[in-house]
């Protein structure tokens, strides 16, 4: 049978796991499976589009997963990571103090937002990481954060914690990507932060495990 394509909604994110597709509504805060879709279901080039039979599209259009219209926003993407990003044994105690004075806003950010208000795309930083002193700086920032992440109350929630590293670098003029990663059987989801291909605070062998499903 033919083969006819819609768009995805703005709030809907899809990612192919093998022989199943991961579905991620960011209004809702909720992931949810399509077991076995892969085989009928596939993505554009594009990112934002799906093909498949018209059927199939139907049920998709009623479950609210696609629309006929062309998106609202442009999704972004980036590559797999290939490198961790080297840290600082030392840093300097203004540069603590920064980021435990940016703990105590962004703790108050953070809380009592719903997560399509946390991943949203910020403005784009003046500074880049692809010049010599934006990636020193950006070392430099990394490395305060991580030295004082085990005094911070949120260091084992990946969101809280991705939130708030992301925040701290956009007030120095640092861009890094959101990225949002599942994986499946059991169910996993993951967040972390790239800037290019390097992963910043995380562990590169971890995040490889999962197949991003948002980037922001």
């Amino acid at each position: 049978r033919q083969t006819s394509h819609a768009w995805l909604s703005d709030h809907i994110h899809m990612a192919w796991r093998g022989p199943d597709i991961i579905v991620l509504d960011v209004l809702h805060d909720a992931y949810s499976c399509l077991v076995g879709a892969a085989e009928h279901i596939r993505i554009s080039d594009a990112g934002n589009a799906v093909l498949a039979h018209a059927d199939i599209l139907d049920d998709l259009l009623h479950a609210g997963l696609i629309t006929p219209r062309p998106p609202a926003i442009r999704r972004t993407s980036c590559p797999a990571p290939t490198k961790t990003l080297p840290l600082h044994q030392t840093t300097t105690v203004s540069r603590t103090l920064g980021v435990a004075l940016n703990a105590v806003s962004g703790g108050l950010a953070f809380r009592g937002r719903t997560f399509a208000e946390l991943a949203v795309p910020l403005p784009a930083a003046q500074d880049s990481q692809s010049c010599p002193q934006g990636f020193d700086r950006l070392q430099h920032q990394v490395s305060a954060f991580c030295m004082l992440l085990p005094w911070l109350p949120f260091q084992g929630q990946c969101l809280h914690r991705a939130f708030m590293l992301r925040r701290l670098l956009a007030r120095r003029g640092l861009s890094v990507a959101w990225v949002f990663g599942v994986r499946t059987w059991p169910f996993m989801a993951h967040c972390w932060l790239q800037a290019g291909d390097t992963l910043v605070a995380d562990d590169l062998d971890r995040v490889l495990g999962f197949t991003p499903i948002l980037v922001v």
